[in-house]
């Protein structure tokens, strides 16, 4: 593309809140700008997981919400949650917004499954 919009935008709509006990949404600030990044399809869940060294980051951003926020972002911002370890429900709406024309392998689904 010559033009730096993106192909896919994802919204998170929280059902119930989430902090990190119950494995919020985490963020890796600014990597939407590294383009689309080497990752694996999961085999037992819905989604695709990074190399190990995106999951061990220190500066990912968690975002706790309460029942009806939202967040939006790039398909291409590296983001995930961690496990739910705790007796709270983590349940979310997850709306992916996406251009004409945008092919697989573009922009990948949400990650899911794994801690950053």
């Amino acid at each position: 593309r010559e033009d730096n919009r993106p192909l896919m935008v994802n919204c998170q709509l929280a059902i119930d809140g989430t902090v990190d006990e119950n494995g919020c949404i985490q963020f890796i600030p600014g990597s939407h700008k590294w383009g689309l990044q080497e990752h694996e399809r999961a085999q037992t869940s819905f989604g695709v997981f990074l190399p190990g060294h995106y999951r061990e980051r220190e500066d990912a951003v968690p975002v706790a919400m309460e029942p009806g926020d939202g967040v939006f972002f790039s398909a291409l911002t590296i983001h995930g949650s961690g496990p739910n370890t705790s007796h709270r429900d983590r349940r979310m709406n997850t709306f992916a917004y996406n251009v004409t024309g945008n092919s697989e392998g573009q922009c990948r689904e949400v990650l899911r499954g794994r801690a950053l």
